[in-house]
């Protein structure tokens, strides 16, 4: 379907795109992704909530036709990213009374990165409300989920939070309801570790709006629309709370073959002691998959060879964006080959300095790694399995 009426005259009418590969160049997207808009009908004015990215500009306006709304009076902005405003220019050029409903921060930002005219955008304050009539949208600051001009739109009479990014997933389900669409949990995950867990302190004031509205649907800006908020709800509150596990997460790469020994053999002594292993190899496995693991996974083990006078250059972009995303680990060892320079140890702390993590003893092995190297890793495994059992206590 390429609409759907999720309330009386309120449709959903967003825009699925499956082909795409990867989100801000960063994120890989193994489903792809949606770009959610939402049309509310009144008896005197109707609105979009949010558009889509400019790409898909085309398809959003078939939607629109499907519905049969032959104009809008407003847009509403709830962040000002491309892939929710991108197309707000278009639809000011064939809408010309209509006028953008935003903050004053996401109008600024508007204004800076699509040139929308500020006579064409009606700035609303905090908790605002606009009637349609018979249609109430009221405005709602939720400031960093994920930029800071970021808001909420809540429509009383459907009980229907219009919450951005917030409770997003990358799937290719605009009309979809989370009920409906088995992966959702998962992906959930994924996205909550790489869009909002940097933002964990801002984003948990948030979770306010379930205590103050009774919410019956989260209409988030991708992925499914929540018709059971209680279990979004709950992952929330569950990874806000940092409710870690004892699973360790092992980050690899390897040039010839010795780190890759080095991170295999750690993996078998874990899992042999009963310790659940995540294991990645940076080149292969996706940013998404590894944050994910490290949401609720209190221990990091980077595993590298040293190139070049430090670390490996994969490992030196993955732990810098670690670092940037702020998983809630509490431990970090590392585990290096080196060939004549066994440098690189100073050079993980420095990287990883956002995290509130103790570094276990480094472990360094010069060339292919012998017996008497392996063996250096039982004090590892003793090191992760007394720091995982002070966690969990």
């Amino acid at each position: 379907m390429s609409v759907r009426e999720i309330a009386p005259r309120i449709w959903a009418v967003g825009v699925n795109h499956p082909e795409r590969k990867t989100f801000d160049a960063l994120v890989p997207l193994p489903y792809g992704t949606s770009y959610n808009s939402y049309l509310v009908q009144g008896s005197e004015a109707t609105a979009l909530i949010d558009s889509v990215d400019p790409e898909k500009f085309g398809d959003l306006l078939g939607n629109l036709e499907e519905v049969g709304i032959p104009k809008l009076d407003y847009i509403v902005a709830n962040h000002a990213e491309q892939d929710h405003s991108g197309s707000i220019p278009e639809l000011l050029k064939r809408n010309t009374q209509a006028k953008v409903l935003t903050n004053q921060r996401c109008a600024a930002f508007l204004g800076d990165l699509l040139h929308i005219p500020a006579e064409r955008i009606h700035v609303v304050k905090d908790e605002e409300e606009v009637d349609l009539g018979g249609k109430i949208l009221k405005f709602i600051p939720a400031a960093w989920a994920h930029w800071p001009e970021t808001m909420f739109t809540w429509e009383p009479s459907s009980r229907i939070l219009f919450s951005c990014d917030f409770m997003g997933a990358h799937l290719p389900t605009a009309q979809s309801f989370s009920s409906e669409e088995p992966r959702t949990g998962s992906e959930l995950r994924s996205y909550y570790a790489t869009i909002m867990m940097p933002y964990a302190r801002q984003i948990s004031k948030h979770l306010d709006v379930f205590d103050k509205y009774s919410v019956a649907l989260v209409a988030p800006s991708h992925g499914p629309m929540h018709d059971k908020p209680e279990e979004p709800l709950s992952l929330y509150r569950r990874w806000l709370g940092e409710e870690l596990s004892k699973d360790v997460v092992v980050i690899y790469v390897s040039m010839h073959g010795s780190s890759e020994v080095l991170a295999h053999a750690l993996v078998k002594k874990l899992s042999d002691l009963g310790v659940k292993v995540h294991l990645f190899n940076l080149c292969q496995d996706g940013l998404g998959e590894i944050a994910a693991a490290l949401l609720e996974s209190p221990t990091l083990i980077c595993v590298s060879p040293v190139v070049l006078g430090g670390l490996h250059p994969v490992m030196i972009g993955a732990l810098t964006t670690i670092n940037l995303l702020k998983p809630p680990t509490k431990m970090v060892g590392c585990l290096l080959s080196y060939g004549w320079g066994p440098r690189g140890v100073e050079q993980v702390k420095a990287l990883l300095g956002n995290l509130k993590a103790d570094f276990l003893d480094p472990i360094l092995v010069k060339g292919l790694p012998r017996l008497e190297d392996l063996a250096q890793l039982d004090g590892l495994v003793a090191q992760i399995k007394q720091a995982c059992a002070a966690v969990s206590q």
